[in-house]
């Protein structure tokens, strides 16, 4: 008969092997894989209990550690949410002052519209008045202090020359500045075309023939020298023919085109009575140069300056 002790050694042995055969049985069964689900309906249920325990331990190892991992980062967690709120703010404040600046460049946007259409309205003032403001610098400083041209004696001048006699065909086809291009050129006198200051036209001289309206043109020169030196080169020229000075016009009609100085108003309601008087009187020739009214009875006699009314009642 065995002794007591040796029996209870066999039951430890016994159960050792038991526990030992258990977790042989469940790697046999393919728990050594992580990847693998175990066949529940093939443990006992102590093996169910030792696999459900060694998959709680192991999940609370993982836990542990994510935990662990987790309070490793809060503060850094914390750190990067207070800087997303300070650039939150930075970004709210600097869109506010971006609306701001749209709406100051708005404003600037307006009011420089505005100020352009102001310039646009000044330039044309501008250019609606040069020409009657340089025509009265001129005619100041040539009639100085002459207040009546029937007091004294009259050489009112400017250097201003007219244009007149171009058909409404040639203004219709050539701008003002080809117009008196090829003026000059027929002249032989382009070069001059450079002491022109400006050009206007003059409307209320427009006069009506057969071949419909004459235009004229104020030329505003340099000098009334500029402006003598061409009435005389015209003057040799004695005729200048439309159609020979624009050929590139197309059914230019016949006639002359005038070169004169553009006369003070005083001068030039002299020189109509002058004419009145020369007809009346059978003199051949009227005219006005560098502000004077000149006439001669022929060829051969002598020029008489009218330089006034009172010279004008001596003619008998």
């Amino acid at each position: 008969m065995d002794s007591p002790s040796t029996i209870t050694l066999d039951k430890t042995i016994s159960s050792s092997d038991t526990h030992v055969s258990n977790d042989n049985l469940i790697t046999d069964q393919g728990l050594s894989s992580e990847s693998s689900k175990p066949d529940w309906t093939n443990f006992t249920l102590d093996q169910k209990m030792d696999l459900l325990l060694d998959l709680s331990f192991k999940n609370s190892f993982e836990i542990r550690k994510v935990s662990e991992d987790l309070s490793k980062h809060t503060d850094d967690i914390k750190s990067i949410i207070t800087n997303l709120d300070k650039n939150s703010a930075d970004i709210k404040s600097l869109s506010a002052n971006l609306n701001t600046l749209n709406s100051s460049l708005a404003k600037v946007t307006e009011n420089q519209k505005s100020s352009d259409e102001k310039v646009c309205q000044l330039v044309e003032i501008c250019n609606v008045h040069s020409s009657a403001i340089d025509l009265i610098k001129s005619t100041v400083e040539s009639a100085g202090s002459v207040n009546n041209i029937s007091a004294g004696p009259s050489n009112i001048t400017s250097s201003q020359l007219l244009l007149s006699g171009v058909p409404e065909n040639v203004t219709s086809n050539l701008s003002s500045a080809e117009i008196i291009h090829q003026v000059f050129n027929k002249l032989s006198i382009s070069k001059l075309e450079n002491d022109i200051l400006s050009v206007r036209e003059l409307k209320n001289r427009r006069s009506s023939t057969s071949h419909g309206s004459k235009h004229s043109f104020i030329l505003n020169l340099k000098s009334a020298q500029v402006r003598d030196h061409i009435v005389d080169v015209k003057r040799r020229v004695k005729k200048l023919q439309i159609r020979d000075t624009f050929p590139t016009v197309v059914n230019a009609p016949e006639g002359q085109i005038y070169l004169n100085e553009f006369l003070h108003p005083d001068v030039y309601k002299l020189l109509k009575l002058t004419k009145v008087k020369a007809r009346e009187l059978k003199f051949k020739y009227v005219w006005a140069y560098k502000g004077v009214v000149c006439l001669k009875e022929n060829d051969d006699s002598a020029k008489i300056e009218i330089r006034s009314q009172n010279d004008l009642n001596k003619l008998n």
